[in-house]
């Protein structure tokens, strides 16, 4: 994926409803390469942006007291439920603990300016948070992510459109990119080849019932 600095920074703020870009940026990310120290720190900001993005937009859907690694766990399972995902279930589990210290670290900076009341403290050796939100902003948020997981599931469709489209061999590339996720085997219907916007549908929905994706 191509993106430009300006839309990058955009997608990692609360500009951007859609949870696609600071949903998947909240998590660890290395900059392998960076023009100048300027576009660096430009990026590392924005990075910094998409987790309190994440955050503000998952706390009122959250419980009011657990474990920070039960916060970021729910957090990114938000975020995953608003996309047509190939990864296993409980990969959000999986990601929240192997990156618990990245997470502390993340949320003790962004506490304080929450738009939901918000303390992090250590009890038996492990982080945990307690919040207070307003019921409104409880019933916003609901609603949000309710939508957010109507207008995902729609994007997600339309990139898989775009990307068979887009790349030679395109049929072959989502194939290769559902089976690397899922570890499941996905052929390719004679049909759907000959006659791809006609047929697709059909065996997009089979590979869903199959649990391909979710």
């Amino acid at each position: 994926t191509v993106i430009s600095l300006r839309d990058f920074r955009s997608g990692c703020s609360p500009a951007w409803f859609e949870s696609y870009i600071w949903g998947r940026f909240a998590q660890p990310t290395r900059i392998l390469y960076s023009r100048d120290a300027s576009i660096r720190e430009q990026v590392e900001q924005a990075l910094l942006q998409a987790a309190h993005t994440l955050l503000n937009n998952a706390v009122p859907a959250l419980p009011e007291q657990g474990t920070v690694t039960d916060l970021w766990q729910r957090a990114l399972g938000l975020s995953y439920a608003t996309e047509l995902r190939t990864e296993r279930s409980g990969r959000a589990a999986e990601l929240a603990l192997a990156a618990r210290n990245f997470y502390a670290g993340l949320t003790r900076h962004h506490a304080a300016s929450l738009s939901c009341h918000f303390a992090v403290h250590v009890e038996r050796g492990e982080l945990h948070y307690a919040s207070q939100c307003s019921p409104a902003q409880r019933r916003r948020c609901a609603l949000a992510w309710w939508l957010r997981r109507t207008q995902g599931k729609l994007l997600s469709v339309l990139r898989l459109v775009k990307a068979l489209f887009t790349f030679e061999g395109g049929l072959d590339y989502i194939a290769w990119k559902l089976e690397r996720h899922s570890g499941e085997t996905v052929v390719i219907p004679a049909r759907v080849r000959r006659a791809p916007l006609l047929f697709m549908w059909g065996f997009f929905w089979s590979l869903y019932r199959r649990g391909i994706f979710k």
